[in-house]
Protein backbone atom coordinates (compact mmCIF):
# COMPACT_ATOMS: atom_id res chain seq x y z
CA UNK A 1 0.00 0.00 0.00
CA UNK A 2 3.01 2.26 1.04
CA UNK A 3 4.62 1.84 -2.75
CA UNK A 4 1.07 2.33 -4.48
CA UNK A 5 1.12 6.17 -2.22
CA UNK A 6 4.64 7.06 -3.36
CA UNK A 7 3.36 6.13 -7.13
CA UNK A 8 0.35 8.21 -6.73
CA UNK A 9 2.33 11.40 -5.13
CA UNK A 10 5.57 10.58 -8.37
CA UNK A 11 2.71 10.85 -10.86
CA UNK A 12 1.11 14.02 -9.66
CA UNK A 13 4.48 15.39 -9.38
CA UNK A 14 5.26 14.59 -12.70
CA UNK A 15 2.11 15.75 -14.06
CA UNK A 16 2.52 19.47 -11.97
CA UNK A 17 6.46 19.48 -13.56
CA UNK A 18 4.58 18.72 -17.30
CA UNK A 19 2.44 21.49 -16.48
CA UNK A 20 4.83 24.48 -15.95
CA UNK A 21 7.13 23.14 -19.05
CA UNK A 22 4.07 23.81 -20.54
CA UNK A 23 3.18 27.38 -19.84
CA UNK A 24 6.60 28.10 -19.81
CA UNK A 25 8.40 26.64 -22.67
CA UNK A 26 5.22 25.70 -24.48
CA UNK A 27 3.77 21.66 -25.37
CA UNK A 28 7.36 20.69 -27.62
CA UNK A 29 9.23 21.00 -24.29
CA UNK A 30 7.19 17.45 -22.86
CA UNK A 31 6.99 15.22 -26.22
CA UNK A 32 4.14 17.31 -27.83
CA UNK A 33 3.45 15.93 -31.85
CA UNK A 34 3.07 19.06 -32.84
CA UNK A 35 5.68 20.50 -35.44
CA UNK A 36 7.65 23.27 -34.80
CA UNK A 37 10.75 23.53 -36.99
CA UNK A 38 13.54 24.69 -34.66
CA UNK A 39 15.88 27.33 -35.74
CA UNK A 40 18.55 30.28 -35.44
CA UNK A 41 18.52 34.01 -35.30
CA UNK A 42 22.38 35.71 -35.99
CA UNK A 43 22.83 39.17 -36.09
CA UNK A 44 25.87 40.34 -38.08
CA UNK A 45 27.10 44.15 -38.20
CA UNK A 46 24.74 44.53 -41.71
CA UNK A 47 21.88 41.85 -41.45
CA UNK A 48 19.97 39.09 -39.38
CA UNK A 49 20.06 35.65 -40.25
CA UNK A 50 17.26 33.26 -39.83
CA UNK A 51 18.12 29.48 -40.36
CA UNK A 52 15.14 27.56 -40.16
CA UNK A 53 15.22 23.36 -40.08
CA UNK A 54 12.26 22.22 -42.66
CA UNK A 55 13.64 18.83 -43.83
CA UNK A 56 10.79 17.07 -46.54
CA UNK A 57 9.24 20.48 -46.48
CA UNK A 58 8.06 21.58 -50.48
CA UNK A 59 9.08 24.92 -51.44
CA UNK A 60 4.80 25.40 -52.14
CA UNK A 61 3.99 24.51 -48.42
CA UNK A 62 6.34 27.63 -47.14
CA UNK A 63 5.15 31.52 -47.01
CA UNK A 64 6.90 33.90 -45.85
CA UNK A 65 5.53 37.43 -44.64
CA UNK A 66 7.12 40.17 -42.94
CA UNK A 67 3.88 41.92 -41.11
CA UNK A 68 4.52 45.30 -38.15
CA UNK A 69 8.10 44.21 -37.42
CA UNK A 70 7.74 40.42 -37.07
CA UNK A 71 8.75 38.09 -40.06
CA UNK A 72 5.85 35.26 -39.96
CA UNK A 73 6.61 31.53 -41.33
CA UNK A 74 4.07 29.25 -41.75
CA UNK A 75 3.21 26.32 -43.90
CA UNK A 76 2.94 22.39 -43.58
CA UNK A 77 4.26 19.66 -43.10
CA UNK A 78 3.25 15.92 -44.47
CA UNK A 79 3.91 12.64 -43.98
CA UNK A 80 2.96 10.17 -46.95
CA UNK A 81 1.79 7.00 -45.31
CA UNK A 82 1.92 3.62 -47.15
CA UNK A 83 -1.49 3.16 -47.44
CA UNK A 84 -1.02 -0.49 -48.04
CA UNK A 85 1.03 -1.15 -44.77
CA UNK A 86 -0.55 -3.54 -42.31
CA UNK A 87 0.04 -1.50 -39.20
CA UNK A 88 2.53 1.27 -38.23
CA UNK A 89 4.06 -0.07 -34.82
CA UNK A 90 6.38 2.81 -34.69
CA UNK A 91 6.27 6.46 -35.89
CA UNK A 92 8.83 9.22 -34.56
CA UNK A 93 8.28 11.89 -37.52
CA UNK A 94 6.48 14.87 -36.86
CA UNK A 95 4.21 16.89 -39.30
CA UNK A 96 1.22 19.11 -39.81
CA UNK A 97 1.00 23.05 -40.19
CA UNK A 98 3.56 25.17 -38.36
CA UNK A 99 4.28 28.57 -37.56
CA UNK A 100 6.96 30.64 -36.43
CA UNK A 101 6.97 34.53 -35.75
CA UNK A 102 10.18 36.87 -35.02
CA UNK A 103 10.10 40.33 -33.75
CA UNK A 104 12.25 42.44 -35.44
CA UNK A 105 13.29 46.45 -34.88
CA UNK A 106 11.97 48.57 -36.98
CA UNK A 107 15.22 49.46 -38.79
CA UNK A 108 15.07 46.43 -40.80
CA UNK A 109 14.80 47.05 -45.19
CA UNK A 110 11.56 44.85 -45.65
CA UNK A 111 11.75 44.95 -49.21
CA UNK A 112 15.32 43.47 -49.47
CA UNK A 113 14.00 40.59 -47.37
CA UNK A 114 15.54 37.61 -49.03
CA UNK A 115 14.38 33.90 -48.37
CA UNK A 116 16.07 30.96 -50.12
CA UNK A 117 15.19 26.84 -49.18
CA UNK A 118 18.50 24.30 -49.38
CA UNK A 119 18.65 21.12 -48.32
CA UNK A 120 16.15 21.14 -45.91
CA UNK A 121 17.19 24.78 -44.65
CA UNK A 122 14.94 27.66 -44.82
CA UNK A 123 17.81 30.84 -45.01
CA UNK A 124 15.94 34.36 -44.81
CA UNK A 125 18.23 37.48 -44.58
CA UNK A 126 16.86 40.67 -43.48
CA UNK A 127 19.11 43.58 -44.15
CA UNK A 128 19.31 46.19 -41.57
CA UNK A 129 18.61 50.33 -42.41
CA UNK A 130 21.21 52.29 -43.57
CA UNK A 131 20.50 54.35 -40.31
CA UNK A 132 21.16 51.67 -37.79
CA UNK A 133 24.21 50.63 -39.70
CA UNK A 134 27.79 51.54 -38.00
CA UNK A 135 29.35 54.04 -39.94
CA UNK A 136 33.31 55.16 -39.28
CA UNK A 137 33.82 58.75 -39.02
CA UNK A 138 36.99 60.19 -40.51
CA UNK A 139 38.99 62.66 -38.48
CA UNK A 140 40.53 65.49 -40.24
CA UNK A 141 43.59 67.29 -38.62
CA UNK A 142 43.40 71.02 -38.08
CA UNK A 143 45.88 72.04 -40.85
Amino acid sequence: MQMQCSRTRLSRTANELENIFNQVFGPVASGSTKFVPPGDVIETDSSFLINLELPGVKLDDIAVEFVDDVLQISGKKEIAIDESAKACHCSERRSGEFQRSFRFPSDVETDKVEARLENGLLKITLLKAAKVLPRKIEIKGGN
